[in-house]
């Protein structure tokens, strides 16, 4: 080991004459045990990419299982501000809950905390909801300034230590509208973000969604979302296409299907069967388009079932979009709402031409 590696030595008065040695890359010796200290695996913009993500994941792995000394002996301390729903410590407490103490202070108390010695087992601290972790050195003033400056995402992985705002992202939880009837005038559509058709448990889902129009509103009546192979996404929406339109006694309108994955080979396959099925080819970023309909959930022009068994997975994702680890939903609804909002322009237009001989602006 090179001198300049390393950062402290203490001497532990044991029998055994053990020593504490931190090094400069994050592993040190603590009463003669190797501990491999793993600092802030993914940082913010690590966690905009799925594939360094899953990079990010594959060392840490390797670090914690494969190179572990004395397997017995060897600890794992995970330090990390969080960043996605599918991080390092996401990946802990889904999969590894068991082999790790789970230790959260974030810089304002969201419920009441009381944290005792692991020693004695006696209370040492407490904090009540909204007390500061530190108010002499991080006050009001300076948490005010932190949320202005980093951003809701931001703040709420460094200083909430969540991975993603509880207020809500681009999607806040306090926008949702519910409906119990069906609307008395309506058209039914159906939206469709397809898969690459893998059923592994990384795998996007396929999502296959049955909105009903009326214009100004959209209601999103049911949905289906699963890892699908090729066949069965065909089969699935050609049979819902049809219980659809079965249980409304209508005719279901435009299927819109994104182009991308697997939607061509599902577009080729269904048109001669499924009408008006229409292939839709987004240019902008998943970001961006669910930017551009944000407004229609905020205003209460979007509705959601409220008897609807996939209510909770739907609202998670908007919650937590684009952090949360899937983001099919969000791609089909607006998908949806695009294409009836530039619809109703364009009509909007050739009415106002009509008539006046002037282009109406938006």
């Amino acid at each position: 080991m090179e001198e300049r590696t390393v950062k402290a030595i203490r001497r532990k008065h044991t029998p055994l004459k053990t020593y504490n040695i931190a090094t400069a890359n994050h592993n040190y010796f603590a009463d003669g045990v190797l501990v491999h200290n793993c600092d802030d695996p993914n940082n913010v913009v690590k966690a905009e990419s799925d594939r360094i993500r899953e990079e990010e994941l594959r060392k840490f792995k390797d670090y914690s299982i494969g190179r572990k000394s004395d397997p017995k002996k060897t600890s794992v301390v995970v330090i990390q501000q969080r960043t996605h729903i599918s991080d390092i410590s996401g990946y802990i407490l889904s999969d590894q809950a068991d082999k790790y103490k789970y230790i959260k202070i974030p810089t304002r108390a969201k419920e009441p905390e009381e944290w005792r010695s692991p020693i004695t087992d006696k209370i040492i601290a407490t904090r009540q909801p909204g007390e500061l972790l530190h108010p002499e050195r991080f006050g009001e003033e300076e948490d005010a300034d932190a949320l202005r400056t980093l951003g809701a995402y931001m703040y709420a992985s460094r200083h909430a230590q969540e991975p993603y705002p509880a207020s809500g992202g681009i999607f806040s939880p306090d926008w949702w509208r519910y409906y119990d009837e069906l609307p008395k005038r309506f058209i039914a559509a159906i939206t469709v973000d397809c898969s690459f058709g893998s059923e592994s448990e990384t795998a996007s889902y396929v999502v296959i969604q049955l909105w009903l129009i009326s214009r100004p509103y959209f209601y999103v009546h049911d949905q289906l979302r699963q890892r699908l192979t090729f066949p069965k996404t065909k089969a699935a929406l050609s049979k819902l296409h049809k219980q659809w339109q079965e249980d409304l006694g209508v005719a279901i309108g435009p299927t819109l299907v994104e182009g991308k994955a697997n939607g061509k080979a599902i577009i080729q396959s269904l048109q001669t069967s499924i009408p008006m099925i229409i292939e839709i080819n987004p240019k902008e970023s998943k970001k961006a388009r669910a930017q551009a309909v944000a407004p229609m959930y905020e205003s209460g022009n979007v509705l959601l079932l409220r008897s609807a068994s996939w209510l909770q997975e739907y609202k998670i994702e908007f919650e937590a979009f684009p952090n949360y680890s899937s983001d099919d939903c969000v791609d089909a609804g607006s998908q949806i709402i695009q294409y009836y909002l530039n619809r109703w322009r364009l009509q909007d237009l050739d009415s106002e031409e009509g008539m006046t001989g002037r282009i109406k602006v938006y």
